[in-house]
């Protein structure tokens, strides 16, 4: 039986992906409201803030707030072969700061990670730095995880 959750060429839906300064987004194919974040493995001190936002996301937003989060899974590394490394490199839109983003995935080593694809008006994006911490714990008001991903095993995403 096919896995239609893993982070794989033929899983993954085409067209321009949204990137932000260290990672691209890519929706599932069947299940456009999950998908992955991929990093590159390179970026140094990437993995462990990738880390450090899941863990956090789990003891501050899920259990001191009783908030749901946009990550499924904690992040990991994984080996990817010439095609899908091209293709990750193909469409990326930067949506921060204008720069080329064809240099995104240079390895064949990337860092990702299961996560909920929320409509972009409905998100709020911050980093792990002190003030832009603070600032988005004050917007979570409202963030939520939608209900459609309810009967979806998650664990076949890690």
């Amino acid at each position: 039986t096919e896995n239609h959750l893993s982070f794989s060429l033929q899983n993954l839906q085409g067209g321009s992906h949204p990137c932000g300064t260290h990672k691209c987004l890519f929706p599932l194919n069947k299940f456009k409201h999950l998908g992955y974040l991929a990093a590159n493995y390179l970026t140094s001190g990437l993995s462990v803030r990738m880390k450090k936002a899941y863990n956090m996301s789990l003891e501050v937003v899920e259990k001191k707030y009783d908030m749901k989060h946009i990550y499924l899974a904690e992040p990991y590394q994984m080996e990817i072969d010439n095609n899908f490394r091209e293709w990750l490199g193909e469409n990326l839109s930067n949506e921060s700061n204008g720069q080329s983003v064809k240099s995104k995935f240079p390895g064949n080593k990337v860092i990702v990670q299961a996560v909920v694809v929320i409509p972009s008006n409905e998100s709020i994006f911050w980093g792990c730095e002190r003030k832009r911490l603070e600032d988005g714990l004050h917007q979570l008001v409202s963030f939520y995880t939608p209900d459609n991903i309810r009967g979806i095993n998650l664990s076949d995403m890690a």
